[in-house]
């Protein structure tokens, strides 16, 4: 799906019109149609200004226009690891980190 048809798609599910759209985001409609029409490029301004008009984190916008690349996909166990790590002291991330490196190389001569 192109950037304009996923940015048409959320006016639609929102009842917009391109005119509302160009008020939510601050802009002129003459702005938003240069837009919608491929007259003009995307930026990362009007990506600002559409997350905000869709209350939606910029990232997702930026990712959407491909100007930021997708996020690598986690699974469920890498948020969790992450998330615990983020509470321990500095040196409890360190055996941590030194564990997950065994582990890896472990399962790296597996493989070879």
């Amino acid at each position: 799906m192109s950037f304009i048809d996923w940015v048409n798609e959320q006016i639609q599910s929102r009842g917009w019109s391109y005119n509302e759209l160009a008020r939510q985001c601050g802009v002129s409609s003459t702005a938003i149609s240069k837009l919608m029409t491929g007259k003009s490029d995307i930026s990362f301004d009007m990506c600002m200004n559409l997350s905000r008009a869709f209350k939606m984190p910029p990232v997702d916008v930026l990712v959407k226009a491909s100007l930021l690349p997708k996020p690598h996909p986690d699974n469920e166990y890498v948020d969790y690891v992450v998330q615990r790590m983020r509470m321990l002291d500095l040196g409890e991330q360190e055996e941590i980190a030194e564990f997950v490196d065994y582990k890896y190389q472990k399962s790296r001569k597996k493989v070879i």
